[in-house]
């Protein structure tokens, strides 16, 4: 635009007493506004990214701290129930060997014997049954085929009335909890007839 087409507004903006701009001033001026309430709007954003950022960063950091007394707790705590479930078996032994005690001072130690083994017998199976029902369970091992992965071979007995490498007496109850081997069985498993290993 020339000066004579600038004319009229610098007139105009004389008499209203302000300096005029020329054209190219007005299009300096628009960006830089752009520009600046661009700027002030990423500040605004960086602002508040930061900030959910920062409260991000301590719900991570306050779980990651319950998780870890949740952990402990459970470690400390995590076989209550168990143990709540063998304190009666606890007490029905504490309670066997009173009354055994109490019959064999009275001058009967033969009905006192009687007593403490009877009271025993029912407290082993209330112990089984307690175990059972937390996943415990015996390893069959008597009368099967002798199995590696839950049976411990501690002797080797040749007899011709069973199959080799059958189970033909237990020294020692193995367990298991669910399917994982607690403790093998300690058994004695069967060779076959003297006959039958010379040949």
């Amino acid at each position: 635009m020339s000066e004579k087409d600038n004319a009229p507004q610098r007139r105009r903006a004389e008499e209203e007493g302000k300096p005029s701009r020329s054209q190219g001033e007005d299009a300096l001026a628009a960006p830089t506004e752009s520009f600046k309430q661009a700027f002030e709007q990423l500040e605004t954003d960086v602002r508040v990214a930061e900030d959910k950022y920062l409260r991000a960063l301590a719900d991570l950091d306050n779980t990651r701290k319950h998780l870890v007394r949740e952990k402990s707790n459970w470690l400390r705590f995590g076989h209550e129930d168990f143990v709540r479930d063998l304190l009666p078996i606890l007490d029905n032994l504490e309670r066997a060997i009173q009354a055994a005690a109490e019959v064999a001072d009275g001058g009967n130690p033969e009905e006192g014997m009687k007593g403490l083994l009877e009271g025993v017998a029912l407290t082993i199976k209330q112990f089984r049954d307690t175990l059972a029902a937390h996943g415990v369970t015996p390893v069959e091992s008597e009368g099967s085929v002798f199995d590696p992965r839950v049976h411990e071979a501690v002797q080797r007995l040749d007899r011709a009335d069973v199959p080799p490498g059958t189970v033909v007496e237990e020294f020692l109850k193995g367990y298991q909890l669910h399917e994982r081997l607690l403790r093998p069985a300690k058994v004695v498993v069967s060779g076959g007839s003297e006959d039958e290993t010379e040949h």
